[in-house]
């Protein structure tokens, strides 16, 4: 083969991979502004009412369970609401 075939080879290879490579990267699903990986509240961390991550002395374990025990009355609290919900919706279809 010629010099110039080699070259036009090349940049035809490099052309198609350079292609494929912009086609793969527009075709990957981005998700929606404002959602995140974990699917947290952005303002989860800053009113979770927890202690510093390195913190371990009797008042940060203290303030860590009281925050703790906060989330989880809101926990039962949102279930409650929620069997109130499914309950008056299956007498009112009675």
């Amino acid at each position: 083969m010629s010099s110039t075939v080699k070259w036009i080879v090349g940049a035809a290879v490099v052309l198609v991979v350079a292609g494929g490579l912009w086609y793969w990267l527009s075709a990957s699903p981005t998700p929606p502004s404002g959602v995140s990986d974990n699917m947290m509240p952005a303002n989860a961390a800053s009113t979770s009412g927890a202690a510093s991550g390195g913190d371990t002395s009797t008042a940060a374990i203290n303030q860590d369970t009281a925050a703790i025990d906060a989330q989880m009355q809101g926990l039962n609290s949102d279930a409650a609401n929620v069997n109130t919900s499914v309950t008056s919706s299956q007498s009112a279809g009675q």
